[in-house]
């Protein structure tokens, strides 16, 4: 089964997190708030979501690698964070440094 990949904090660590999974053949959905970061991942090939809810919702898998516990509950909490919007059943996986 293929499951949908999300991924949130695709910068300076993110982002070649992002190219091995796309490397490796997955589909990734990735969100930036960066305009520059979004037009790098777009290039290599990753989907992009217009909101962490959009990326919630559509991620079976959602990774983050955000530079703090404070940025990890800006995206987290309230009612367009990916907790509120997140898949039955999905899997949420943090790399904040």
């Amino acid at each position: 089964m293929t499951r949908a990949i999300g991924f949130i904090g695709a910068g300076q660590l993110g982002e070649p997190m992002v190219a091995r999974l796309l490397g490796a053949g997955h589909s990734v959905l990735a969100y930036s708030r960066r305009e520059e970061v979004r037009a790098r991942l777009a290039a290599s090939g990753a989907r992009l979501a217009g909101s962490v809810a959009e990326l919630a919702s559509q991620s079976d898998i959602l990774l983050s690698c955000l530079f703090s516990d404070l940025q990890l509950r800006e995206t987290g909490w309230g009612p367009d964070g990916f907790i509120a919007n997140a898949k039955s059943g999905s899997v949420f996986v943090s790399h904040t440094t």
